[in-house]
Protein backbone atom coordinates (compact mmCIF):
# COMPACT_ATOMS: atom_id res chain seq x y z
CA UNK A 1 0.00 0.00 0.00
CA UNK A 2 1.48 3.44 -0.79
CA UNK A 3 2.34 5.73 2.09
CA UNK A 4 -0.28 8.11 3.00
CA UNK A 5 0.31 11.70 2.23
CA UNK A 6 2.09 13.52 4.97
CA UNK A 7 3.82 10.49 6.67
CA UNK A 8 7.40 11.90 5.79
CA UNK A 9 8.66 8.95 3.65
CA UNK A 10 9.52 9.26 -0.03
CA UNK A 11 9.52 6.36 -2.53
CA UNK A 12 12.92 5.80 -4.37
CA UNK A 13 12.78 6.44 -8.03
CA UNK A 14 13.67 3.74 -10.57
CA UNK A 15 16.85 5.58 -11.53
CA UNK A 16 18.04 5.70 -7.92
CA UNK A 17 17.42 1.98 -7.47
CA UNK A 18 19.53 1.10 -10.54
CA UNK A 19 22.37 3.30 -9.30
CA UNK A 20 22.39 1.56 -5.91
CA UNK A 21 22.40 -1.87 -7.59
CA UNK A 22 25.47 -1.01 -9.68
CA UNK A 23 27.31 0.32 -6.62
CA UNK A 24 26.63 -2.89 -4.67
CA UNK A 25 27.88 -5.07 -7.57
CA UNK A 26 31.13 -3.07 -7.73
CA UNK A 27 31.71 -3.53 -3.99
CA UNK A 28 31.20 -7.30 -4.29
CA UNK A 29 33.61 -7.62 -7.20
CA UNK A 30 36.27 -5.55 -5.41
CA UNK A 31 36.08 -7.34 -2.04
CA UNK A 32 35.68 -10.97 -3.13
CA UNK A 33 39.42 -11.61 -4.11
CA UNK A 34 40.48 -10.57 -0.61
CA UNK A 35 37.97 -12.83 1.11
CA UNK A 36 38.42 -15.94 -1.07
CA UNK A 37 42.06 -16.50 -2.21
CA UNK A 38 42.48 -19.16 -4.97
CA UNK A 39 44.56 -22.26 -4.26
CA UNK A 40 48.23 -22.04 -5.35
CA UNK A 41 48.85 -23.27 -8.88
CA UNK A 42 51.09 -26.36 -9.01
CA UNK A 43 54.68 -25.74 -10.07
CA UNK A 44 55.50 -26.83 -13.64
CA UNK A 45 56.68 -30.41 -13.87
CA UNK A 46 60.43 -30.69 -13.44
CA UNK A 47 60.86 -27.42 -11.55
CA UNK A 48 60.48 -28.81 -8.03
CA UNK A 49 63.40 -28.53 -5.62
CA UNK A 50 65.39 -26.15 -7.83
CA UNK A 51 67.68 -24.14 -5.56
CA UNK A 52 68.74 -20.57 -6.39
CA UNK A 53 72.28 -21.86 -7.04
CA UNK A 54 70.98 -24.48 -9.47
CA UNK A 55 68.85 -21.92 -11.22
CA UNK A 56 71.88 -19.68 -11.63
CA UNK A 57 73.87 -22.53 -13.15
CA UNK A 58 71.03 -23.33 -15.53
CA UNK A 59 70.98 -19.71 -16.62
CA UNK A 60 74.65 -19.97 -17.58
CA UNK A 61 74.09 -22.99 -19.85
CA UNK A 62 74.05 -21.89 -23.48
CA UNK A 63 70.89 -22.62 -25.42
CA UNK A 64 70.89 -25.60 -27.79
CA UNK A 65 72.37 -24.88 -31.15
CA UNK A 66 69.72 -24.28 -33.77
CA UNK A 67 69.07 -27.23 -36.03
CA UNK A 68 70.27 -26.33 -39.52
CA UNK A 69 67.73 -26.61 -42.29
CA UNK A 70 68.03 -29.67 -44.53
CA UNK A 71 70.56 -29.20 -47.29
CA UNK A 72 68.96 -28.34 -50.57
CA UNK A 73 69.48 -30.76 -53.40
CA UNK A 74 72.53 -29.80 -55.37
CA UNK A 75 71.59 -28.18 -58.64
CA UNK A 76 73.48 -29.09 -61.78
CA UNK A 77 76.50 -26.85 -62.26
CA UNK A 78 76.84 -24.74 -65.33
CA UNK A 79 79.40 -26.12 -67.80
CA UNK A 80 82.80 -24.62 -67.03
CA UNK A 81 85.83 -25.21 -69.23
CA UNK A 82 88.82 -23.30 -70.59
CA UNK A 83 89.32 -22.88 -74.33
CA UNK A 84 93.02 -23.69 -74.41
CA UNK A 85 95.83 -25.11 -72.32
CA UNK A 86 97.63 -22.57 -70.15
CA UNK A 87 100.29 -22.69 -67.46
CA UNK A 88 100.52 -20.75 -64.24
CA UNK A 89 103.71 -20.22 -62.21
CA UNK A 90 104.01 -19.71 -58.46
CA UNK A 91 107.40 -18.11 -57.87
CA UNK A 92 108.59 -17.64 -54.27
CA UNK A 93 111.92 -17.34 -52.51
CA UNK A 94 111.94 -21.14 -52.13
CA UNK A 95 109.89 -22.57 -55.02
CA UNK A 96 109.15 -22.30 -58.65
CA UNK A 97 106.06 -24.40 -59.29
CA UNK A 98 104.47 -24.70 -62.74
CA UNK A 99 100.81 -25.71 -63.03
CA UNK A 100 98.82 -26.64 -66.11
CA UNK A 101 95.08 -26.17 -66.44
CA UNK A 102 94.97 -29.45 -68.40
CA UNK A 103 94.19 -31.69 -65.47
CA UNK A 104 94.85 -28.89 -62.94
CA UNK A 105 98.11 -30.50 -61.91
CA UNK A 106 101.84 -29.85 -61.52
CA UNK A 107 104.37 -30.00 -64.36
CA UNK A 108 107.45 -28.75 -62.49
CA UNK A 109 108.42 -28.23 -58.85
CA UNK A 110 111.86 -26.66 -58.38
CA UNK A 111 113.55 -25.99 -55.03
CA UNK A 112 115.57 -22.84 -55.61
CA UNK A 113 118.02 -23.27 -52.75
CA UNK A 114 119.16 -26.77 -53.74
CA UNK A 115 121.05 -28.26 -56.67
CA UNK A 116 121.02 -31.73 -58.17
CA UNK A 117 124.20 -33.72 -58.78
CA UNK A 118 124.59 -31.99 -62.14
CA UNK A 119 124.65 -28.58 -60.45
CA UNK A 120 121.23 -27.56 -61.81
CA UNK A 121 118.27 -26.29 -59.82
CA UNK A 122 116.69 -29.28 -58.14
CA UNK A 123 113.61 -30.52 -60.03
CA UNK A 124 111.50 -32.78 -57.80
CA UNK A 125 109.23 -33.95 -60.64
CA UNK A 126 110.54 -36.91 -62.62
CA UNK A 127 110.12 -35.36 -66.07
CA UNK A 128 110.70 -38.71 -67.79
CA UNK A 129 107.67 -40.10 -65.95
CA UNK A 130 105.30 -37.53 -67.46
CA UNK A 131 105.18 -39.58 -70.65
CA UNK A 132 103.99 -42.64 -68.74
CA UNK A 133 101.91 -41.57 -65.74
CA UNK A 134 99.75 -38.58 -64.75
CA UNK A 135 101.58 -35.47 -63.49
CA UNK A 136 101.87 -34.80 -59.75
CA UNK A 137 98.70 -33.96 -57.80
CA UNK A 138 96.44 -35.52 -60.40
CA UNK A 139 93.07 -36.97 -59.44
CA UNK A 140 93.07 -40.71 -58.75
CA UNK A 141 89.99 -42.82 -57.99
CA UNK A 142 90.05 -46.11 -56.14
CA UNK A 143 86.45 -47.05 -56.81
CA UNK A 144 84.05 -46.01 -59.57
CA UNK A 145 85.50 -43.24 -61.72
CA UNK A 146 83.44 -40.23 -62.81
CA UNK A 147 82.33 -40.07 -66.42
CA UNK A 148 85.07 -37.51 -67.18
CA UNK A 149 88.78 -37.94 -67.90
CA UNK A 150 90.12 -35.10 -65.77
CA UNK A 151 93.63 -35.64 -67.08
CA UNK A 152 92.47 -34.29 -70.46
CA UNK A 153 89.98 -31.72 -69.18
CA UNK A 154 90.82 -28.03 -69.55
CA UNK A 155 90.04 -26.42 -66.21
CA UNK A 156 89.15 -22.76 -65.91
CA UNK A 157 91.81 -20.97 -63.86
CA UNK A 158 91.50 -18.10 -61.42
CA UNK A 159 94.81 -16.92 -59.92
CA UNK A 160 94.76 -15.12 -56.59
CA UNK A 161 95.59 -11.38 -56.61
CA UNK A 162 98.97 -11.98 -54.91
CA UNK A 163 99.89 -14.63 -57.53
CA UNK A 164 100.63 -17.11 -54.72
CA UNK A 165 97.67 -19.33 -55.42
CA UNK A 166 95.21 -20.50 -58.01
CA UNK A 167 91.71 -22.01 -58.15
CA UNK A 168 90.82 -24.53 -60.85
CA UNK A 169 87.32 -25.66 -61.83
CA UNK A 170 85.85 -27.89 -64.51
CA UNK A 171 82.25 -28.98 -65.09
CA UNK A 172 80.37 -30.63 -67.91
CA UNK A 173 77.05 -29.93 -66.19
CA UNK A 174 76.90 -33.32 -64.44
CA UNK A 175 80.40 -33.74 -63.04
CA UNK A 176 82.25 -30.91 -61.32
CA UNK A 177 85.86 -30.92 -60.10
CA UNK A 178 87.80 -28.24 -58.25
CA UNK A 179 91.35 -27.80 -56.97
CA UNK A 180 92.86 -24.92 -55.05
CA UNK A 181 96.49 -24.19 -54.17
CA UNK A 182 97.81 -21.56 -51.74
CA UNK A 183 101.48 -20.78 -51.05
CA UNK A 184 103.46 -18.46 -48.79
CA UNK A 185 106.47 -16.45 -49.92
CA UNK A 186 108.90 -17.97 -47.43
CA UNK A 187 107.56 -21.38 -46.44
CA UNK A 188 107.81 -24.95 -47.67
CA UNK A 189 104.16 -25.47 -46.79
CA UNK A 190 101.14 -25.03 -49.02
CA UNK A 191 97.39 -25.47 -48.62
CA UNK A 192 95.78 -27.81 -51.12
CA UNK A 193 92.09 -28.62 -51.46
CA UNK A 194 90.18 -30.75 -53.93
CA UNK A 195 86.57 -31.66 -54.62
CA UNK A 196 84.73 -33.91 -57.07
CA UNK A 197 80.93 -33.97 -57.36
CA UNK A 198 78.87 -36.13 -59.72
CA UNK A 199 75.10 -35.75 -59.96
CA UNK A 200 75.08 -33.91 -56.65
CA UNK A 201 77.11 -36.54 -54.78
CA UNK A 202 80.70 -36.11 -53.58
CA UNK A 203 83.09 -38.64 -55.13
CA UNK A 204 85.97 -39.94 -52.94
CA UNK A 205 89.35 -39.43 -54.57
CA UNK A 206 93.09 -39.08 -54.05
CA UNK A 207 95.73 -36.60 -55.14
CA UNK A 208 98.66 -38.59 -56.45
CA UNK A 209 102.37 -37.96 -57.04
CA UNK A 210 103.46 -40.80 -59.28
CA UNK A 211 106.53 -41.88 -61.19
CA UNK A 212 109.04 -41.11 -58.46
CA UNK A 213 110.09 -38.07 -56.47
CA UNK A 214 113.26 -36.22 -55.56
CA UNK A 215 116.66 -35.83 -57.17
CA UNK A 216 116.60 -37.90 -60.37
CA UNK A 217 120.35 -37.46 -60.95
CA UNK A 218 121.26 -39.67 -57.99
CA UNK A 219 122.60 -43.08 -59.02
CA UNK A 220 119.77 -45.61 -58.85
CA UNK A 221 117.40 -42.91 -57.60
CA UNK A 222 114.44 -45.30 -57.79
CA UNK A 223 116.02 -47.49 -55.10
CA UNK A 224 116.01 -44.77 -52.39
CA UNK A 225 112.49 -43.46 -52.99
CA UNK A 226 109.64 -44.69 -50.81
CA UNK A 227 106.23 -43.83 -49.40
CA UNK A 228 106.14 -42.83 -45.75
CA UNK A 229 103.42 -42.45 -43.14
CA UNK A 230 103.35 -41.95 -39.38
CA UNK A 231 101.02 -44.31 -37.53
CA UNK A 232 100.88 -45.90 -34.08
CA UNK A 233 103.69 -43.70 -32.86
CA UNK A 234 106.26 -44.68 -35.47
CA UNK A 235 107.35 -44.11 -39.04
CA UNK A 236 106.28 -46.74 -41.58
CA UNK A 237 107.29 -47.13 -45.21
CA UNK A 238 106.25 -48.71 -48.50
CA UNK A 239 108.35 -49.19 -51.65
CA UNK A 240 107.63 -49.90 -55.31
CA UNK A 241 108.22 -53.58 -54.59
CA UNK A 242 105.28 -53.59 -52.18
CA UNK A 243 103.03 -52.54 -55.08
CA UNK A 244 104.50 -54.79 -57.77
CA UNK A 245 101.20 -56.70 -58.02
CA UNK A 246 99.05 -53.59 -57.91
CA UNK A 247 98.45 -50.54 -55.74
CA UNK A 248 98.58 -51.08 -51.98
CA UNK A 249 96.44 -49.05 -49.58
CA UNK A 250 97.04 -48.08 -45.95
CA UNK A 251 94.34 -46.20 -44.04
CA UNK A 252 94.34 -44.43 -40.70
CA UNK A 253 94.49 -41.17 -38.77
CA UNK A 254 98.06 -40.53 -39.93
CA UNK A 255 100.06 -37.60 -38.59
CA UNK A 256 101.52 -37.31 -42.09
CA UNK A 257 101.76 -39.36 -45.28
CA UNK A 258 103.51 -38.99 -48.62
CA UNK A 259 106.66 -39.73 -50.58
CA UNK A 260 110.38 -39.12 -50.06
CA UNK A 261 113.91 -39.78 -51.22
CA UNK A 262 117.12 -39.55 -49.18
CA UNK A 263 117.10 -35.77 -48.72
CA UNK A 264 113.64 -34.45 -49.67
CA UNK A 265 109.99 -35.17 -48.90
CA UNK A 266 106.49 -34.34 -50.12
CA UNK A 267 103.98 -35.18 -47.42
CA UNK A 268 100.51 -34.06 -46.40
CA UNK A 269 99.57 -33.20 -42.84
CA UNK A 270 95.82 -33.87 -42.56
CA UNK A 271 93.65 -31.48 -40.56
CA UNK A 272 91.93 -33.00 -37.54
CA UNK A 273 91.82 -36.72 -36.80
CA UNK A 274 89.95 -38.01 -39.82
CA UNK A 275 91.24 -41.14 -41.50
CA UNK A 276 92.99 -40.79 -44.83
CA UNK A 277 94.29 -43.28 -47.35
CA UNK A 278 97.84 -43.65 -48.59
CA UNK A 279 97.96 -45.64 -51.83
CA UNK A 280 101.37 -46.90 -53.00
CA UNK A 281 101.93 -47.30 -56.75
CA UNK A 282 104.68 -48.95 -58.74
CA UNK A 283 105.36 -47.22 -62.08
CA UNK A 284 107.72 -48.47 -64.77
CA UNK A 285 109.77 -45.45 -65.94
CA UNK A 286 112.74 -45.31 -68.38
CA UNK A 287 116.04 -44.23 -66.83
CA UNK A 288 118.96 -42.56 -68.57
CA UNK A 289 121.45 -43.20 -70.09
CA UNK A 290 120.24 -46.50 -71.57
CA UNK A 291 116.48 -45.89 -71.22
CA UNK A 292 116.11 -49.12 -69.28
CA UNK A 293 112.86 -49.13 -67.33
CA UNK A 294 112.88 -49.28 -63.54
CA UNK A 295 110.10 -49.38 -60.98
CA UNK A 296 109.51 -46.01 -59.30
CA UNK A 297 107.26 -45.57 -56.30
CA UNK A 298 104.23 -43.28 -56.32
CA UNK A 299 101.91 -42.03 -53.59
CA UNK A 300 98.23 -41.09 -53.59
CA UNK A 301 96.77 -39.37 -50.53
CA UNK A 302 93.18 -38.45 -49.73
CA UNK A 303 89.99 -40.54 -49.66
CA UNK A 304 87.18 -38.05 -49.14
CA UNK A 305 84.93 -36.33 -51.64
CA UNK A 306 86.42 -33.08 -50.35
CA UNK A 307 90.07 -33.04 -49.27
CA UNK A 308 91.69 -30.17 -47.36
CA UNK A 309 95.37 -30.78 -46.80
CA UNK A 310 98.48 -29.01 -45.62
CA UNK A 311 101.29 -29.94 -47.97
CA UNK A 312 104.99 -29.90 -47.06
CA UNK A 313 107.39 -30.16 -49.98
CA UNK A 314 111.02 -29.50 -49.11
CA UNK A 315 114.29 -30.65 -47.59
CA UNK A 316 114.46 -33.10 -44.71
CA UNK A 317 116.27 -30.56 -42.58
CA UNK A 318 115.86 -31.52 -38.91
CA UNK A 319 115.31 -28.03 -37.56
CA UNK A 320 112.89 -27.15 -40.34
CA UNK A 321 110.88 -30.35 -39.94
CA UNK A 322 110.64 -29.87 -36.19
CA UNK A 323 109.14 -26.41 -36.68
CA UNK A 324 106.58 -27.70 -39.16
CA UNK A 325 105.54 -30.65 -36.98
CA UNK A 326 107.57 -32.43 -34.28
CA UNK A 327 106.53 -35.82 -35.66
CA UNK A 328 108.21 -35.02 -38.98
CA UNK A 329 111.55 -34.84 -37.17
Amino acid sequence: MPDKPGNGKKELSTEMRLLLAFLLMGVVLFVTPYLYKPANRPAPKGSQNVTPQAAAEMAKTPPPAPVPPPAAAAEPAAPTEAQKEETFVVDTALYRVVFSNRGANVRSWILKKYKDLDGKSLELVNVAALQKVPPPLSFEFRDAKPAVDFGKALFSAKPTPDKLGIDYEYSDGKVTARKSFRFLRDSYQAQVSSEVIQNGTAVPHLLAWRGGFGDPTIHNAYSVERDVYYADGRLKTKTAKDAKNGPVTESGAFAFAGIEDTFFAAVVLPKGTSNIDLVTYSDSIPVQPDNKEQQFVGAGVGAAGVNQLTFFVGPKDTDLLRKVDPKLD
